[in-house]
């Protein structure tokens, strides 16, 4: 959420003014597979819901700023896609298997003794 109020008026526990102008924005994320995401993004405002330029202006900022992220995150992919370290989870992963290890080991024992 992004609140903006006239100068003098805003700030931390100050209640709204009239002219307090609020934006508020969803972002849900949804994995399609292996490399793809369905990203579903809205946004709505207290004010001027009709006022189609404001709409535009919200829109085609929004749109550049996914564009900048387009950028970066087809980036990593490319990265992920061509990895050639190992995970980076590898180290939990491996202690992770091994106490389970010891754990169905003890388990094991205590039912045979």
């Amino acid at each position: 959420m992004s609140v903006y109020t006239p100068p003098g008026t805003g700030g931390p526990g100050k209640p709204p003014v009239d002219k307090t102008y609020i934006n508020i924005s969803d972002n849900f994320m949804t994995p399609m597979d292996e490399r793809n995401t369905q990203y579903i993004w809205f946004q709505h405002r207290n004010t001027d819901p009709v006022n189609a330029a404001i709409s535009k202006q919200m829109n085609d900022g929004a749109i550049m700023a996914f564009n900048e992220d387009k950028v970066i995150l087809e980036a990593v992919q490319r990265g992920m896609d061509k990895m050639t370290t190992p995970n980076i989870d590898l180290g939990a992963k491996t202690f992770r298997k091994g106490l389970q290890r010891l754990i169905d080991a003890e388990n094991k024992a205590a039912r045979s003794g």
